[in-house]
């Protein structure tokens, strides 16, 4: 049977306008790449999108070769080679100093007026002209983004418009967001799904979730229009890392498993319950453990507090570890030789770096919420997050049995991004077929 769908438009329009590459943009950045290798050997065209000037245009070639980043990936591997030759890892101060300079020296505002600037010499994008045929995903986080005209008319020529959605965070845990960011989401929420055809969760957690919320605001959409597709995970990326490529103030703290430190990777902010891991962690040095822990991110928001209490730490340095500034090559590295993973937080949305350190073989502590339930499923050890004394309890009875030596019993449930796509594939069309069988009943009825 052929395909209801023409083309698949893809939004990428934050992602590719910034260097950022964790959570949203990871997710992006993956399917868009995985999009263009399924358009060239299948009949539907995957085409990745930005809105400009109140339309959306296709993404020219030197985008797609700088993997949907403002700058091209050599480039910030050269940045931060550089920086690292003036700003020690144990500096965080330092380098926050070095962001701070910079965003006062050269404002957001004064950089984009530039970007404009220059861009009006660049070739001019070509037209999406999203019709009848088309699905139009809105992959990217687009709550900042005056595109509703631009989908009412989409929406009018006949396309399909979609939107993913990773969490509803800023809804039910404002206080754990940036102050001006939750209350910008939640209205944007209450406006987009009603200017959407279909919505898809990143799991069967968040798309239940989603749908509690539609159905409180009583919002246009059936059950059926509001979908999950489980995330993938990057299978194949770093699948070896030899060390001596590895810098060494990062290899020397994971040349033996026997003494290497406990991971923790996520952003460093309040929502991602770094407090809970270093009172666990206080417990145990207390009671006499030699047990260390690495605390891999970049620096986010609420958190002084968080660092003023990591760099005063008796062991940061030693046995509390602060690496802010990982390459992609380093942080497979360091998942491939860590102890075991900890991931305490309050509130996910999907918990990819559950995925992914169950695919490096690691075990894994992770704070008993419902979606790293279904992320991790029994393959985790799950704590209260609001308890450090069940984390200290797990990690000292992991020591006691050496359990990093035992391999986790069985292999994670976890895919790559390709059949991620093909999932998002399949309900696109499953739900551009149901909505246009709706469209011509209607029309007959009349």
């Amino acid at each position: 049977m052929s395909s209801p769908i023409r083309r698949l438009l893809i939004d990428v329009t934050q992602t590719a306008k910034g260097d950022v590459n964790h959570g949203i943009q990871r997710v992006v950045r993956n399917i868009a790449k995985h999009a263009l290798a399924y358009g060239e050997s299948h009949a539907l065209q995957c085409v990745p999108v930005m809105f400009e000037n109140g339309q959306f245009v296709e993404v020219d070639e030197a985008c797609i070769g700088r993997g949907f980043r403002k700058t091209h990936p050599d480039v910030l591997r050269r940045r931060k080679k550089l920086l690292r030759k003036f700003v020690p890892q144990s500096a965080v101060g330092l380098e926050q100093a070095f962001v701070r300079a910079r965003k006062l020296l050269y404002p957001r505002t004064i950089a984009r007026a530039i970007e404009r600037f220059f861009a009006r010499n660049d070739e001019p994008r070509k037209p999406a002209n999203p019709g009848a045929g088309d699905v139009l995903l809105l992959l990217d986080a687009w709550w900042d983004i005056p595109m509703y005209d631009a989908l009412s008319a989409a929406r009018r020529d006949g396309a399909v418009v979609g939107t993913m959605i990773q969490d509803l965070i800023p809804v039910h845990h404002p206080e754990l967001c940036h102050d001006k960011f939750a209350p910008s989401f939640q209205r944007w929420i209450k406006r987009a799904i009603c200017s959407v055809d279909f919505i898809l969760g990143n799991s069967q957690t968040t798309r239940n979730d989603l749908w509690d919320f539609i159905a409180k605001e009583n919002a246009p959409l059936a059950d059926w229009q509001v979908r999950p597709v489980r995330l993938g995970c990057d299978l194949e990326s770093h699948a070896t890392v030899d060390g001596e490529q590895i810098a060494p103030r990062v290899r020397q703290h994971f040349v033996d498993r026997d003494t290497a430190p406990y991971l923790m990777v996520s952003t460093i902010e309040v929502r991602k319950n770094h407090k809970l891991l270093l009172d666990a962690f206080d417990q145990l040095w207390a009671s006499g453990s030699e047990a260390s822990v690495a605390l891999v991110g970049r620096i986010g928001w609420k958190c002084n507090d968080l660092l003023k209490r990591i760099k005063q730490h008796p062991q940061y340095g030693h046995r509390l570890l602060l690496l802010t500034d990982i390459g992609d090559a380093e942080l497979a590295y360091i998942y491939q030789n860590s102890k075991a993973f900890i991931f305490p937080s309050l509130a996910e949305g999907f918990g990819l770096p559950i995925a992914e350190a169950l695919h490096h073989g690691l075990h894994v502590f992770a704070s008993d919420l419902k979606i790293h339930q279904e992320v991790g499923g029994p393959h985790c050890n799950y704590f209260s997050p609001h308890q450090p004394e069940e984390l200290a309890e797990l990690i000292r009875n992991f020591e006691a049995e050496q359990g990093w030596r035992i391999p986790i019993e069985a292999p994670p449930v976890n895919h790559p991004w390709s059949l991620t796509f093909e999932k998002i594939v399949r309900e696109c069309e499953t739900i551009s077929q149901r909505l246009g069988e709706s469209t011509a009943k209607q029309s007959q009825a009349a």
